[in-house]
């Protein structure tokens, strides 16, 4: 829902709430690897009671939570073959590599969604 283009002014608590999340999904964008599952649980902690920001804040946990178990995979994978132990890793790699492909593709749609919020609330984007 584009609150603007309803010719609806969003209200100062909505904008707070979208600038929160939108702070929240760059932070755990940004995140070095090892850190994005403590970013994951810090989004889910945060609020939303606008309809376009929960769904903003659905997929961008969907899709980072699918990123976070692959790269766990890939991690596990690493630490087997650091012990020595190098059987049947291919699969378990593979998979892995075939979830971060899948989550990469997710997570461009959060993006997306991210964008629009950032639009409909008077965002601007700080870069």
């Amino acid at each position: 829902m584009l609150l603007a283009a309803c010719g609806k002014r969003p209200s100062q608590d909505a904008v707070a709430e979208a600038a929160g999340l939108s702070h929240g999904i760059d932070a755990l964008r940004q995140a070095p690897n090892l850190a994005k599952a403590e970013h994951l649980a810090a989004l889910r902690q945060m609020p939303c009671s606008e309809p376009d920001l929960c769904e903003l804040k659905r997929e961008c946990e969907r899709a980072y939570t699918k990123h976070v178990v692959a790269l766990g995979q890939v991690e596990r994978v690493k630490l087997e073959i650091e012990k020595g132990e190098e059987e049947g890793l291919d699969d378990e790699l593979d998979g892995a590599r075939a979830a971060l492909i899948e989550a990469e593709a997710e997570t461009q749609s959060c993006v997306a969604l991210q964008a629009a919020a950032q639009e409909s609330y008077g965002l601007a984007k700080a870069r």
